[in-house]
C-alpha cells in the first residue's frame, strides 16, 4: 500500500490494534428502549463497535416471523452492521415452524429463554437441527420481575439496578 503523503503516521509499536467491536446483545429494537437502531448504532460506532447483534422480542400476539419482518424493516435507519437474534419464550410446533422459515431468511441464532427443562432440551435439539446457535438466558423469570420492582420501589434505576436485581444466586431458572 502507498501511504499518502499527507497521512498521519500513529506509532502502535508495542500496542494491541483492535479492529471494530461486535456487541452481540443489545435491545434497540424493542418498545421500551432508551436507544432506537439509529441512536444505538450511532453511539455504537462512536465507541468502536461496528456491530450489533440486536435481540428480536415479539410484542404480545405477535409471532416470531412477524417480529422478525418488523425489525427487520427498520433496519435501513442504522449506521452499523446489524445482525438480528430472535428471542423464543414458549416451545410449541408452531415455534418449531417458525424457526425452520426464520432461518430460511438468515436467521442463524436463537435467545432461549423458555420455562421448563423439557421445553429448553427440545429447543436445543431443533437449534442444533437446524445448524443454528442457541444463546440461552438463565433468568428465573418469577424472582427477576420482582427485583427488577423492588429496585424501583427503592428509587435505584441505574444500571446497578439492573445487577442487584439478577444476583447469581437466581441466574439458573
Amino acid at each position: 500500500l502507498e501511504v499518502p503523503a499527507d497521512a498521519e503516521v500513529l506509532e502502535a509499536a508495542g500496542k494491541m490494534l483492535l479492529p471494530a467491536g461486535i456487541d452481540v446483545y443489545t435491545y434497540l429494537s424493542v418498545q421500551d428502549s432508551a436507544d432506537d437502531l439509529a441512536t444505538g448504532c450511532k453511539a455504537a460506532i462512536a465507541g468502536g463497535t461496528a456491530t450489533v447483534i440486536d435481540v428480536v422480542s415479539p410484542r404480545t400476539g405477535e409471532s416470531l416471523t412477524s417480529s422478525f419482518f418488523r425489525v427487520k424493516e427498520g433496519l435501513s435507519s442504522s449506521l452499523c452492521n446489524i445482525g438480528l437474534s430472535v428471542l423464543i419464550q414458549q416451545w410449541s410446533d408452531a415455534v418449531r415452524k417458525e424457526m425452520e422459515k426464520l432461518v430460511s431468511e438468515g436467521v442463524n441464532s436463537f435467545i432461549v429463554n423458555v420455562e421448563g427443562d423439557d421445553a429448553l432440551f427440545q429447543v436445543l435439539e431443533h437449534c442444533r437441527t437446524l445448524g443454528v446457535h442457541a444463546r440461552v438466558l438463565p433468568e428465573n423469570r418469577t424472582i427477576v420481575p420482582y427485583l427488577e420492582k423492588k429496585m424501583l420501589d427503592l428509587g435505584i434505576t441505574g444500571p446497578e439496578g439492573f445487577l442487584q436485581s439478577r444476583p447469581e444466586e437466581v441466574g439458573a431458572g
